[in-house]
């Protein structure tokens, strides 16, 4: 009876094991027709063409291995599109997700230096642009990064995706549109720029973003055409943002065609008033002293620099409010990191008085792994935006230490000419690290970044969003005859 019991479950297992394996080829050898066709048609207006399949797969992972897929796409419309490059059925089963990176290559298309490949579906490019018969060749390289601490436990997991090209949903603009005019300065992707060389300056795009979105931004000196004049205020124009609006930064009183040089609005103040705890780094922040991340850093209590701004905001752009776009993302990066920095080591916790790592401090000192997408949605600020916290009452914030390195503040460089620079020492919108009873956040500092106690005084540069689609009136951008806008 016992043996004829064994053989029954033996029988059962190779069932089982038949229909799984069976339930695995299927999955991952299914491939979708490899073309873009107009809605409710026929038509083909992109053809794609994948080297073998579109499945992205790699098994029992482990650090250091790589996955290439390699595709083209093709304009068959006749006429100029914009699409996007998705990834969906997405498994990712590595516990530390931030191991599993990406880049996504093409010399006219899109391009993405280095961003962690999703744990969900996801777009990883949006609004590319491909002109009439144009090719556009794709290399995607999936990497397990391998580290010197221990990653054992990602080891022998499992990502899988398939990849899709779809039309853009792109908002397109005039050529006498603020957005265009940013647009068609540009010199290219950030492949073309070697980021410890802060000479190189110019346009340039990247897809390192929220979704993929081609993103423009300014890197160099004064001499960039990136400054404008809105009500009596001059701005110096940063990058371009998910939502096609342009971002821009305070840069003085506005003195008839002029601007005063005085490049803050407050040359002393704190970014909260205690830093005794983890909650203190938050442009808002949640219960200091929690036993839990989470209601450390929930955005309830705004911080002493985010009142001074709103107030601001109120006292100088009220009138032109209809020009500034609520959609905008002010990225105030909270998500923790373990490392070693100066021989301390930070841990990850993020609440209370634990010794903690924040995530940009990492990767501007040690790993140089930076992008422009702000991975916590909590810490998203925004007034109304579908993929933001919606916290803001006012579109208004700092700059990040994000697009202070695109814009080519480089920690070990000399930046006095840097468009950027000011003889203040200015807050930006970063967190930096908890240590020793005291929460520290990045600043400006002249030709620098450093990092200061959060209850200490630094100046104020505020950052603003303007409509991508706002009328260039005059101007050319430059420092004697800047952008003047009109609605």
């Amino acid at each position: 009876m016992r043996k004829f019991s064994v053989i029954l479950a033996y029988i059962g297992i190779v069932i089982v094991c038949i229909v799984l394996s069976t339930a695995t080829y299927a999955y991952v050898t299914y491939e979708p027709e490899p073309v873009v066709v107009q809605e409710d048609s026929t038509i083909e207006l992109l053809h794609v063409d994948y080297t073998d399949t579109s499945n992205i797969s790699m098994f029992n992972s482990r650090a250091g291995d790589e996955f290439v897929k390699t595709f083209d796409i093709k304009n068959v419309s006749g006429k100029e599109m914009y699409y996007d490059i998705n990834l969906y059925n997405v498994a990712n089963s590595f516990v530390y997700p931030e191991d599993l990176v990406y880049t996504l290559v093409s010399e006219n298309g899109a391009y993405t230096s280095i961003k962690q490949v999703p744990v969900k579906d996801e777009k990883i490019a949006s609004d590319i642009k491909i002109g009439i018969d144009e090719v556009h060749k794709y290399t995607l390289k999936v990497t397990f990064l391998k580290k010197e601490e221990s990653q054992f436990e990602n080891e022998l997991k499992t990502f899988f995706a398939k990849l899709s090209v779809t039309m853009s949903d792109l908002v397109k603009y005039e050529d006498d549109t603020l957005f265009k005019k940013i647009e068609l300065s540009n010199m290219g992707s950030e492949k073309n720029i070697d980021f410890l060389d802060n000479s190189v300056e110019g346009v340039f795009y990247t897809n390192a973003t929220m979704n993929g979105v081609t993103t423009y931004f300014y890197r160099g000196s004064n001499s960039l055409n990136n400054n404008l004049i809105l009500g009596d205020n001059c701005y110096k124009i940063v990058r371009t943002t998910e939502s096609k609006d342009v971002k821009v930064i305070y840069n003085g009183k506005r003195i008839d065609n002029t601007c005063d040089g005085v490049n803050v609005v407050e040359r002393l103040s704190k970014y909260n008033n205690n830093s005794n705890y983890n909650a203190y780094v938050g442009y808002m922040y949640g219960n200091a002293s929690s036993s839990d991340y989470v209601n450390e850093h929930l955005n309830e209590s705004s911080s002493v620099i985010k009142i001074y701004l709103d107030s601001w905001y109120n006292a100088n752009l009220k009138d032109n409010a209809d020009m500034i776009s609520n959609a905008s993302i002010y990225c105030a990066n909270r998500k923790t990191s373990s490392f070693t920095y100066n021989k301390v080591l930070f841990g990850n916790e993020g609440y209370s008085s634990n010794v903690t790592g924040y995530d940009m401090m990492n990767k501007y000192y040690n790993t140089g792994l930076i992008n422009l997408d702000c991975e916590n949605l909590n810490d998203r600020f925004s007034v109304k935006n579908d993929s933001g916290n919606n916290e803001l009452s006012n579109s208004i914030g700092l700059i990040s230490v994000e697009e202070l390195y695109y814009a080519g503040f480089i920690n070990t460089k000399d930046n006095t000419s840097n468009y950027l620079y000011s003889i203040y020492p200015y807050w930006t919108m970063t967190p930096a690290y908890y240590n020793k009873g005291i929460a520290y956040n990045f600043i400006v500092n002249k030709n620098n970044l450093g990092q200061a106690n959060v209850s200490s005084d630094s100046a104020i540069r505020p950052v603003i969003t303007l409509k991508g689609g706002l009328k260039v009136s005059d101007g050319d951008g430059s420092m004697e005859n800047p952008y003047v806008l009109s609605r």
